[in-house]
């Protein structure tokens, strides 16, 4: 398994350690990010951003654990690269989050057998808002 560090992530006012979903589309190409539960759920964000520069920016602030998973996507003219990742460690004083891979697809088929399945409505959001043209919005949420 391969770790990766994200160093975009934040401290709520609490001390939360948070993560954004983020992203969007533009005319050829995306790229977008969404934040669910072990399972695949849906999470409750701490903060839905309504104003300002939202286009393909920072969208809702969601609460992060450790075995909560971080689905990222980007394309290019609808070819898509996603990659679907674990949390396995959080660093609050350095504000990272260390990610091991769960399955990845790329040249248009996906590796490391069907445990991407788990996660398939998460994918489709992720999918779809890096498609959303200049997207404004999260996609994949509890409200």
């Amino acid at each position: 398994m391969r770790l990766k560090e994200i160093w975009e992530m934040e401290l709520s006012k609490n001390g939360l350690a948070c993560m954004w979903e983020r992203g969007g589309g533009f005319t050829n190409t995306g790229r977008a990010t969404v934040i669910c539960g072990p399972e695949g759920q849906r999470k409750k964000p701490i903060y839905i951003r309504r104003s300002g520069s939202l286009s393909c920016g920072n969208h809702a602030l969601i609460p992060v654990e450790l075995g909560d998973v971080v689905i990222d996507a980007e394309h290019s003219h609808g070819d898509f690269l996603i990659n679907v990742w674990r949390i396995m460690s959080i660093d609050v004083e350095e504000r990272t989050v260390g990610l091991n891979l769960i399955s990845n697809f790329s040249a248009g088929e996906w590796d490391k057998g069907k445990k991407y399945m788990d996660f398939a409505e998460a994918i489709e959001a992720v999918m779809k808002k890096a498609q959303t043209y200049h997207c404004r919005a999260p996609f994949y949420v509890k409200q």
